[in-house]
């Protein structure tokens, strides 16, 4: 009897032990958090809010940043990096997978193959990294294995597209847009209509070590940000301004 006991004892904190392995292992960040200016996170475990000024946080899936005059760079732990202009509301789950919901503002994205596919939504469109499953989409090899653009979303509610490297499959929820949005294009989407525009892309500027690989996307949005190259043909969004960091300051509620 006391020999049955001691089994269900142990069978019983063994299983709590498990359980809060795994939920700390859940519970775990996807990627880190790097605020220029002050910004305000949603956090998406208890929905509380932090309010963030010049510093570092760790990013869980699901939280969401609202940058008002700042911007912020998230570098998640599969390599692919994400940055976030001025007056930018957007969340980031990674689940299988990267999706962003952007409510407003704009996403520099860096996305490598290996990192598994990026997927946007705004307002009625979605775009992927993703290969299209449409037959009549003609798809592109991407000989870089990586994906780099700028999604923004305007003030009228419009989505403007600019792509670098790889490609963007486009689609609303009515699904009268099949759209791939090249490297190298700039596309405007609104009311199911899509239309090409002009944007200025300057040209990448040679630096030491890594240097820049695919320059700043002169976007007034995303200036200040820009895609870079690492060691071993790696890219990361960082900040382009060459001024030294300022002292973190604490993390506040």
């Amino acid at each position: 009897m006391r020999f049955n006991r001691f089994l269900i004892h142990s069978a019983l904190v063994g299983g709590c032990a498990l359980l809060a392995s795994a939920s700390s292992f859940a519970a775990a960040p996807v990627g880190e958090l790097e605020v220029r200016g002050q910004a305000r996170v949603t956090q998406a475990t208890d929905q509380g809010t932090l309010n963030l000024r010049n510093t570092s946080y760790g990013w869980f899936s699901g939280d969401r940043v609202d940058t008002r005059n700042a911007q912020a760079v998230l570098n998640l732990d599969s390599g692919a990096s994400l940055g976030f202009g001025e007056n930018t509301r957007a969340s980031v789950s990674v689940e299988g997978g990267i999706a962003v919901e952007l409510e407003s503002g704009v996403v520099l994205y860096a996305v490598e193959d290996s990192a598994g596919h990026m997927t946007l939504t705004s307002g009625d469109y979605t775009f992927t990294t993703a290969a299209s499953s449409q037959p009549q989409v003609l798809q592109v090899s991407n000989d870089s294995g990586w994906s780099m653009g700028i999604v923004q979303r305007m003030d009228d509610g419009s989505l403007q597209v600019s792509v670098r490297e790889g490609a963007l499959n486009a689609s609303n929820a009515a699904g009268a847009v099949q759209y791939q949005v090249e490297a190298g294009d700039s596309v405007s989407f609104a009311d199911g209509e899509v239309r090409q525009v002009q944007v200025q892309v300057q040209a990448a500027e040679q630096a030491g070590g890594g240097g820049v690989a695919g320059g700043l996307l002169a976007n007034p949005a995303v200036i200040g940000l820009a895609v870079v190259g690492a060691a071993y043909g790696t890219f990361r969004v960082g900040f382009s301004s060459s001024d030294d960091d300022p002292d973190p300051a604490p993390v506040s509620p």
